[in-house]
């Protein structure tokens, strides 16, 4: 009995780093019917100009990662008070925690949590693309069904931004886009035109700031 209380205390502390993240990975109601932009190839991996660490510039707690062929956010939990033996079957169990204080045989530390926003593996389910001075993070979630983030670089600050369109935008949409089911919901799949993928690539009104989506400074 007393195993499982602590199991049940490590996944809620672990809990804490994950409840935040989860909201910005749910795929937004309207997608692409491909991958964003087309006409552009595919990149292998980021240039190594791109690539680092980046920390908010609001929150420290929150930093952005630009790896060869992924990028992940690390977002750090709020602090809590657990026992010495919880904290090391936290750090045997691979977790990363910070420690910020000690009191007898409790500790008060965070929680590490990393979230990949973007990986590279293959065309079928990923591509890298670069179009007006921006990386476009393309993954696959449904059959010609495509979500798209969108890097932007500005000297030593980063931006992410994904792809979802307000209301007044999406009437706008192309003609008549069909709805699909996924998941248990419907989706809007969109196929947009060369004109029409330009002008969203001008418009920042198509990209919307995740709640932890926000400009990030180079470590």
């Amino acid at each position: 009995m007393q195993r499982v209380l602590v199991f049940l205390r490590l996944t809620s502390l672990t809990l804490l780093a994950t409840v935040g993240l989860a909201a910005c990975d749910t795929v937004p109601d309207v997608v692409l019917a491909d991958s964003f932009p087309t006409g552009h190839a595919d990149l292998t991996r980021f240039p190594k100009r791109v690539q680092g660490e980046f920390v908010a510039s609001a929150d420290t707690t929150r930093q952005l990662a630009v790896l060869p062929t992924a990028v992940v956010r690390r977002v750090w939990s709020v602090p809590r008070w657990i026992r010495v033996g919880e904290a090391d079957s936290l750090r045997a169990a691979g977790v990363p925690v910070r420690l910020v204080s000690q009191q007898g045989d409790t500790v008060l530390l965070t929680v590490r949590y990393v979230d990949t926003v973007f990986a590279l593996t293959e065309p079928a389910r990923s591509r890298l693309r670069r179009a007006g001075g921006a990386y476009y993070l393309n993954q696959r979630v449904g059959i010609g069904q495509w979500t798209a983030h969108r890097l932007r670089l500005n000297g030593q600050t980063a931006r992410l931004t994904q792809f979802v369109p307000d209301s007044v935008r999406t009437a706008t949409l192309p003609d008549a886009p069909r709805p699909e089911a996924y998941a248990g919901q419907t989706r809007r799949v969109v196929r947009l035109s060369p004109a029409q993928q330009r002008a969203v690539i001008r418009d920042a009104g198509w990209w919307r700031e995740q709640p932890f989506d926000t400009v990030y400074v180079r470590r």
